[in-house]
């Protein structure tokens, strides 16, 4: 009799629920769960437009019985966390696992194409890669930018003259708030960029969950300059 399931011991199509679908990453790891023949659950605050072969659930992170219900019959789990805080997460983490043999929980990500996290992303979400060491990866490209220099490969891209400046948080508050940022975000989002350590830390997980090396943030400038003009 043949084995129905998979070499990662789930079923032949495993069932996947998405967090974050409607952004950009969401939507790419959706993309790729797709084409890896996955059934896709989407778990969206307001139901979105339909998509072939995706399955909305509607809930918030916050709501555990929307949370609960979106977990039946779930194989894997993926989470992207929408706020700054993530030590509320851990709760939702280990309901997360409680209900889903396996839970890739995306925290935050160095300079790193949306591309590149969505592929590490599913390859775990499926098991299709090369067991790494038992700390969780660490996803980044593969060279050390600063703003300025991600600034001037803009340009490049742009083929425009840009140059970097660093605005005080003054200004910063000013402009976010008059952006539309709720209060509590702007004093987050600030708070975050002075306690944010400098780190010159290069890895190469991306590699070793894809196959392939990191793309660079020029090829990343050049493949989304038309969102810029």
């Amino acid at each position: 009799m043949p084995d129905p399931t998979g070499p990662t011991g789930f079923p032949c199509r495993p069932s996947i629920l998405v967090t974050g679908a409607t952004g950009n990453l969401g939507r790419e790891v959706v993309d790729r769960l797709q084409a890896h023949g996955a059934h896709v659950r989407c778990l969206v605050r307001d139901r979105a437009a339909p998509r072939p072969g995706v399955e909305w659930a509607v809930g918030d992170l916050t709501i555990p019985a929307a949370l609960r219900a979106a977990l039946v019959g779930i194989d894997a789990a993926f989470l992207i966390w929408p706020l700054l805080d993530s030590a509320p997460a851990n709760d939702l983490v280990a309901e997360l696992i409680a209900a889903a043999p396996r839970v890739v929980y995306l925290s935050s990500t160095a300079v790193v194409d949306e591309r590149d996290a969505a592929d590490a992303a599913v390859a775990v979400l499926l098991g299709h890669y090369d067991q790494l060491d038992d700390k969780p990866p660490l996803l980044t490209g593969p060279e050390v930018l600063g703003r300025a220099d991600q600034v001037a490969l803009l340009g490049v891209a742009l083929r425009r003259r840009l140059r970097f400046q660093a605005a005080t948080a003054d200004l910063s508050r000013s402009r976010m708030l008059t952006g539309g940022g709720s209060e509590q975000l702007v004093e987050a989002l600030l708070a975050a960029s002075l306690r944010r350590p400098e780190s010159n830390r290069i890895t190469d997980h991306v590699e070793r969950l894809t196959g392939r090396p990191a793309g660079t943030f020029a090829r990343w400038a050049i493949d989304h300059a038309g969102e810029f003009s």
